[in-house]
């Protein structure tokens, strides 16, 4: 084996053991911001390069379904989950992300928002769910929500909305 051979197998082999299989294949800057865009991602990756990333941008992926524990690692403050596959969001599955204050949800397949769909999003001001097939807002959805400022609907298929669907929502502004 030549000298080149031998110097990029030792490069590709330290960067396995110092990186891992297991971090996402994404990019973040120093100012915490990661980038996973366009990687045909099916889940949301549990490590990302840097550790303490406070925005998370996951578009144009192949995510389906949000669960639970797909957030437990994360801190984030802003996420971006537009231009998915998404069908389901479980119970819970923001739970972890009290300190999140921007969701963007646009461009995926979600028909229906309910209850506990959100919980945890306690400090949540932006809710972006543009461009969805989205045909019924249960009661109680946004009720976990009380510094929901923004919410964004447009390009969805809504034809009525439920009595008492805003309730406790005093911030929400109209524009």
């Amino acid at each position: 084996m030549g000298k080149n051979y031998a110097g990029v197998l030792i490069f590709f082999l330290v960067t396995l053991t110092v990186f891992g299989p297991t971090k996402a294949p994404c990019t973040c800057s120093f100012y915490k911001y990661c980038r996973c865009v366009m990687l045909n991602l099916t889940s949301i990756p549990q490590k990302l390069p840097i550790p303490r990333a406070e925005s998370l941008s996951l578009t144009h992926n192949l995510i389906t379904t949000l669960d639970q524990s797909d957030f437990s690692q994360h801190g984030l403050r802003r996420l971006d989950m537009g231009n998915n596959k998404i069908i389901t969001i479980n119970n819970n599955a923001f739970y972890s992300l009290s300190n999140l204050t921007s969701l963007t949800l646009n461009s995926n397949l979600l028909t229906k928002l309910k209850p506990n769909m959100f919980t945890g999003l306690r400090n949540l001001d932006i809710l972006r769910v543009n461009d969805n097939d989205i045909i019924d807002i249960q009661a109680g959805t946004f009720a976990t929500m009380p510094k929901l400022t923004n919410l964004q609907l447009s390009r969805n298929k809504l034809t009525r909305l439920r009595f008492n669907m805003f309730k406790g929502l005093e911030n929400l502004t109209t524009t």
